[in-house]
């Protein structure tokens, strides 16, 4: 599963960078930004987490299929950003 969705974030961000120093997160960066705009947690006991970050109202619930991995949207300490968490159940 793992494999799978590192590819599809590939696919979605293909000048990204993988950043893989350190042993439990995988960090993709975006040319240009300095936050992740992916994080992923990939050694929880519950499943693989999946973090994106972006502008104030990028993500909308609404646009998450009822079928998928459980979605969440998270506020952030500044007002300017938005998160939405996915997880992935193991």
């Amino acid at each position: 599963m793992l494999e799978e969705l590192l590819e599809m974030l590939s696919e979605a961000v293909p000048d990204g960078q993988f950043l893989w120093n350190n042993q439990n997160v995988v960090y993709l960066m975006v040319p240009g930004v300095r936050k992740p705009w992916a994080t992923v947690h990939t050694k929880r006991l519950t499943g693989i987490d999946l973090v994106l970050n972006g502008p104030k109202g990028a993500f909308q619930l609404g646009g998450v299929p009822k079928s998928g991995p459980i979605a969440r949207s998270r506020p952030t300490a500044k007002s300017r950003s938005s998160q939405i968490a996915f997880r992935y159940d193991g």
